[in-house]
C-alpha cells in the first residue's frame, strides 16, 4: 500500500479536522512506564477539559442566544481574556511554542506535513506535542507510533497512531476533535 493510500485508509470513517497548529515530534529514548503514562493521561485530560471550558464560553453566546451580562461579568471576562493572551505571549516569547504545521487530527492519530529541513521520524515511537491554544500553558502530549511516511496530497507527510491514552482521555480528545470538525464544516458552509 502506498503512503497516500495508508493515510487515506487511516482517516477513512474517522472524525478528523485539518488545521495549522504548533507541533513538535520528540522521539522516545526509552519507553514510557505505566506511571508516566498515567501522569500524561491526567495532564492531557486537565488540558482538554480547560480548553473545552474556554471554547464553550466563547461559543455559547451566539447572536441568536445573546444573554444580557452584567457589566461586572463583562469586565471579568475581558480580564480573563487579557490574562490568557498574556500567557500565550509569554510562551511565545520564551520559545516554548514550536512552529506551526498543517495537521490532520483524529482522536486515534494524526498526520502532519514536516517543514523543509525537519527530520522525518521514520519507524519511531515518540510524543507528538500539540499546542491547542495560544493561552494554554502546556502542550497536549500524545504518545504515538509512526505508521506511515510518504507523499500525501503532493507533499511529504508523516502518520502517527496514538497509544497509551486511557478511555477518559481518549473520550475528551474525541470531543475536542468533534468540536473542531463541526466548526470546519460550518465554516465551509458559510464560506
Amino acid at each position: 500500500m502506498s503512503g497516500s493510500e495508508q493515510f487515506a485508509a487511516f482517516f477513512d470513517g474517522r472524525v478528523s479536522f485539518r488545521s495549522r497548529m504548533p507541533l513538535k515530534w520528540v522521539r522516545f529514548e526509552t519507553a514510557l512506564d505505566d506511571g508516566q503514562l498515567a501522569a500524561l493521561n491526567e495532564q492531557n485530560l486537565a488540558l482538554l477539559r480547560a480548553v473545552a471550558a474556554l471554547e464553550e464560553r466563547h461559543t455559547d453566546t451566539s447572536d441568536t442566544q445573546q444573554v444580557a451580562f452584567s457589566p461586572e461579568l463583562q469586565r471579568l471576562e475581558a480580564k480573563v481574556d487579557l490574562l490568557l493572551t498574556l500567557v500565550g505571549q509569554i510562551r511565545s516569547a520564551d520559545g516554548l511554542i514550536p512552529p506551526s504545521h498543517s495537521i490532520e487530527l483524529a482522536a486515534e492519530g494524526a498526520a502532519w506535513w514536516p517543514k523543509d529541513g525537519e527530520q522525518d521520524p521514520k519507524d519511531a515511537e515518540g510524543m507528538l506535542e500539540l499546542s491547542l491554544a495560544a493561552y494554554a500553558t502546556q502542550p497536549l502530549i500524545l504518545p504515538a507510533r509512526i505508521q506511515a511516511h510518504g507523499e500525501w496530497e503532493g507533499r511529504p507527510a508523516v502518520l502517527g497512531q496514538f497509544f497509551g491514552l486511557n478511555e477518559t482521555c481518549l473520550d475528551a480528545l474525541g470531543k475536542f476533535v468533534f468540536r473542531h470538525h463541526r466548526r470546519a464544516i460550518a465554516g465551509a458552509r458559510q464560506g
